[in-house]
């Protein structure tokens, strides 16, 4: 909000509480000035209260009453200071019209003293300030419904419209690019194994089947944050202990120089859906990929009466202190990597409803903590069940060791950019 905005958010509100004070010290003011008995005042009446002071007195009130309320509770409404200024038009106008409509009565009528003019002028301006008030604020709200439906009405042709291209990309990423890098991927392995170990086209073949193998999975994890992100596919019940378990069988034929214990389970089910393995197994080769020698890795599931946790363990170095804020956030680097592993955690999690965190972090290790709501379907989708046609399955292609041999697929991502 800009300064104008804030000021004007705050004045109006302020200026209609004022009014109202004004007019109801007025009114006060009259009163007193009629129990002292100032015959100039009362026109020289045995009668100090009047029928007519009264009468306006009575009707006063109810508008006095709402212009404070209305003035007092306008800042916490849902009316966008904006709206303000025509409100103020309505309210002053109206107030003007009134006072000036009666004045020309009174021109035309006469009274029969200064106390009746001021009370007459007094109830005009109440009365025009309340009826103007309401009908500002009724024009406001109405139109402010009516700009909130244009602006949701373009989100939604905007949001469409970006669905449609980011489909076309999804598309053109495992069309053209993963293709093309399945392509390079088998000729560079043949370019490998058809010359011995320490020669310079074994090398390169290497290099080259390793680094088409990092693209294709960054490949394969933006398809899926594009899905996970654009797609509205209803939760359903799943075996998270299954999935994990899973997880941790190809993480364990991976890597050599990690060690894993686990405390899962027998059944855990959750509301996710198939692409559950890509948060497992993120967070499993987070915690291997950052460590600087062999690693033990421990991960334990708990099942409580509403949700399902993980703890994913580590004894490796920790997370630095300057990643730690931004750790799931959106990248915003070209790092080979892309860091979009934790990322894509996140926003799955987000999806299912559940929490991701960094719950524990020091020069000994990390924790990082899944909780998913328990789903009370007793009837769980199978992992292993193929799952949209244009998402390929859970584990994605496998990579290179050190030595340069193929190893098993990963999950994996890396933590940072």
């Amino acid at each position: 909000m800009t300064g104008d905005a804030s000021a004007e958010a705050g004045g109006f509100p302020r200026q209609v509480v004022g009014s109202a004070a004004l007019l109801t010290v007025t009114m006060v003011a009259e009163a007193i000035a009629r129990a002292s008995g100032w015959g100039q005042w009362t026109g020289g009446g045995a009668l100090v209260f009047t029928g007519e002071f009264l009468v306006g007195v009575v009707t006063t009130i109810p508008f006095l009453v709402g212009i404070g309320y209305v003035g007092y509770r306008l800042p916490e409404g849902d009316l966008d200071p904006e709206r303000y200024p025509r409100v103020r038009r309505w309210f002053v106008g109206s107030a003007v019209a009134s006072a000036v409509f009666n004045l020309v009565l009174i021109a035309v009528i006469g009274t029969t003293s200064v106390g009746m003019f001021v009370a007459w002028v007094r109830w005009s301006a109440a009365v025009g300030a309340g009826i103007g008030l309401a009908v500002g604020l009724s024009e406001a709200k109405a139109i402010q419904r009516s700009v909130d439906a244009a602006r949701a009405e373009f989100r939604a042709e905007h949001a469409a419209s970006q669905r449609d291209f980011l489909d076309y990309l999804n598309g053109l990423l495992r069309h053209e690019i993963l293709n093309a890098t399945q392509v390079i991927s088998g000729n560079a392995e043949v370019l490998r194994n058809d010359h011995d170990p320490g020669t310079a086209a074994h090398d390169r073949g290497t290099t080259i089947y390793r680094q088409s193998q990092d693209v294709t999975e960054v490949i394969q994890n933006v398809r899926e944050l594009l899905h996970a992100t654009w797609t509205e596919k209803p939760l359903e019940s799943v075996d998270a202990a299954s999935v994990l378990r899973a997880q941790i069988e190809t993480a364990d034929s991976r890597y050599d120089e990690a060690t894993f214990e686990a405390d899962v389970p027998e059944r855990a089910l959750v509301e996710a859906n198939p692409l559950l393995g890509r948060v497992f197994g993120n967070l499993l080769a987070n915690a291997v990929e950052h460590s600087d020698g062999p690693v033990s890795v421990s991960v334990t599931m708990a099942v409580a009466d509403d949700e399902v946790s993980v703890r994913v363990a580590d004894d490796g170095p920790g997370v630095p202190q300057g990643e730690v804020s931004d750790l799931f956030d959106r990248p915003d680097t070209l790092a080979v990597d892309h860091g979009i592993g934790l990322y894509l955690s996140a926003k799955l999690v987000e999806q299912y409803r559940g929490t991701i965190d960094l719950a524990e972090n020091g020069g000994d290790g990390a924790v990082f903590r899944v909780r998913l709501p328990r789903a009370t379907d007793d009837t769980a989708v199978d992992p292993a069940e193929p799952r949209d046609p244009d998402i390929t399955p859970a584990t994605p292609l496998g990579s290179v060791d050190r030595s340069g041999s193929p190893t098993a697929p990963s999950d994996g991502h890396r933590r940072t950019d």
